[in-house]
């Protein structure tokens, strides 16, 4: 017999001064399940999640966990109650290790109210076994690879005996060799009885790994659907409201000069640390991409590069020359937030001024597809 463990009703949120972000949505979540919360950007789909882990206060409606009314004033309530969230963002310590950022507030005291680090070492190594992730706990979390640091915000959440599990674009921060490594961790915490509930545009993504799909659109609840029984093409067309093209005809483009030079370019921490080893690389006007044949690119994709963008585009606001390291990192992580490894056209994109003092608009910078995306003249 299928158990609901969760029911949204009618729920409604508006942000001041009268912004209706949800609209009277509906959705209920099954124990054991893989439940994909689909739509365009703003649609509405992290709000109903945060409206769910107690990140954001309900306008109107009612949430009913096991039976029983709940209304979650803060996260703690909800991971209390065994409902966890894992953001796009990696919210952990980078100077400590796995398992002090599991059990950072949890943590096991002795008898002298201090903390037991052995007991400590053991219970984190003990779930790191019985959830078969591959980590090991006494690593330094800023020593390991993005997808790692996302098991262990994860684990931090099994640690905690979260039983509903929201994660919000997790492929966002993988490559693509790495995204099937984290579908088979979650389909092994569904088989253990967990539901995943998991955020998405991506609808390859949403049609391999979830038992039913609820779409939003506008922020409103158009279909929840058994995913086996649906296709990717009915799927956008419930997003968009309206049929989209899958295929297209794209025609070669005849680059032209060279806009941007990068050689034996090196990044390296005060600690000696290197993320960036001799890249080399060329840019050409009207390019569409370049594939990634130096391993050192990947770097590219680092989590220390990510976590640079975001003082660059507080400091260049696109709005003036930056650093070769700042450009590529601010774009790329604009590019990251949209999800997408190619986009053309949109006449909102930032714009990086990355030689001569000239504006480019960026067409495509994505560390998710190990593909440096190409910088082609704005029409602004």
């Amino acid at each position: 017999m299928v158990e609901t463990i969760i029911e949204m009703n009618n729920i409604v949120k508006v942000f001041p001064p009268s912004l209706v972000a949800l609209d009277n949505v509906s959705v209920d979540f099954r124990k054991g399940e893989i439940h994909a919360i689909v739509g365009e950007n703003g649609a509405g789909k992290s709000t109903l999640m945060k409206i769910l882990y107690g990140l954001e206060e309900r306008s109107a409606g009612e949430i009913i966990h096991r039976g029983k009314p709940i209304h979650f004033r803060q996260p703690g309530d909800a991971i209390a109650s065994g409902i966890g969230m894992v953001h796009q963002e990696i919210l952990l310590i980078p100077e400590y290790s796995v398992w002090e950022n599991v059990v950072l507030g949890v943590e096991p005291r002795n008898f002298f109210g201090r903390l037991d680090v052995a007991k400590a070492q053991q219970q984190v190594a003990q779930k790191i076994y019985e959830f078969q992730f591959n980590l090991d706990p006494v690593a330094r979390v800023e020593d390991i690879s993005v997808a790692a640091r996302q098991k262990v915000e994860i684990l931090k959440l099994l640690f905690r005996n979260v039983s509903v599990l929201i994660l919000d674009e997790p492929t966002a921060v993988l490559t693509p060799q790495e995204i099937p490594q984290l579908f088979s961790e979650l389909r092994r915490l569904k088989d253990n009885g967990h539901t995943i509930l998991f955020i998405s545009h991506h609808l390859d993504e949403v049609v391999e790994l979830s038992d039913r799909t609820s779409v939003l659109r506008k922020g409103q609840k158009i279909a929840t659907v058994d995913t086996a029984s649906t296709s990717k093409r009915e799927l956008a067309q419930m997003m968009v409201g309206r049929e989209v093209i899958f295929s297209s005809i794209a025609e070669k483009g005849q680059p032209g000069e060279v806009i941007l030079s990068v050689d034996h370019l090196i990044h390296e921490f005060p600690n000696g640390r290197q993320s960036l080893r001799d890249i080399h690389f060329q840019v050409r006007a009207g390019d569409h991409a370049i594939n990634q044949t130096n391993e050192d690119l990947h770097a590219l994709r680092s989590f220390a590069l990510r976590r640079a963008a975001v003082r660059s585009m507080k400091m260049s606001r696109y709005s003036r020359p930056a650093t070769m390291i700042n450009t590529i990192a601010a774009c790329s992580t604009w590019i990251n937030s949209l999800g997408t490894s190619v986009i053309n056209s949109i006449p909102s994109a930032p714009v990086c001024r990355v030689a001569k003092n000239k504006p480019y608009k960026t067409v495509a910078i994505s560390p998710l597809f190990a593909t440096i995306a190409i910088i082609t003249p704005s029409q602004a």
